[in-house]
């Protein structure tokens, strides 16, 4: 059976990641904001070394800096495109925000400059757009997600 292979590159972490029926059956990644370009096809090898038969591409589409988003969008595409098989972007955002069960809250990851990328969500549905800029703390939260 086929697989999809979902790559990020929208932090200053590399991960990719296997799903097939809906379950994730490998996950890898590097931390290094600057080696997205030399990890990203490294870590790709290892995983198909564990399933080569991939039907899809998904790719993180930010909001994230532009150097490490470049990279991971021109190789998801690239790699789709050798392979004749459908990629889809998404917003990095979302997909972290599927890990979360509160009924309304915020992911936000570092944009650099002392800014955040940010989005807000209610029962797991983003009510608006990405955004960026400063946000100030005004309570703290052992749920916060950074």
């Amino acid at each position: 059976m086929s697989a999809i292979l979902a790559l990020d590159t929208s932090t200053s972490r590399t991960s990719v990641a296997l799903v097939r029926d809906d379950e994730v059956i490998a996950t890898l990644h590097h931390d290094d904001p600057i080696a997205h370009g030399e990890i990203l096809p490294r870590l790709v090898a290892e995983l198909l070394e564990i399933e080569n038969d991939i039907s899809e591409v998904v790719i993180g589409m930010g909001p994230g800096p532009f150097t490490g988003l470049r990279v991971g969008i021109a190789f998801g595409q690239s790699f789709a495109f050798a392979r004749n098989i459908p990629w889809r972007g998404v917003c990095s955002l979302d997909t972290m925000a599927a890990q979360i069960f509160e009924r309304d809250f915020i992911v936000a990851i570092d944009a650099r400059r002392k800014e955040l990328f940010w989005a807000r969500y209610v029962d797991g549905a983003r009510i608006s757009e990405p955004q960026v800029g400063l946000i100030k703390v005004v309570e703290q939260s052992e749920h916060a997600i950074y």
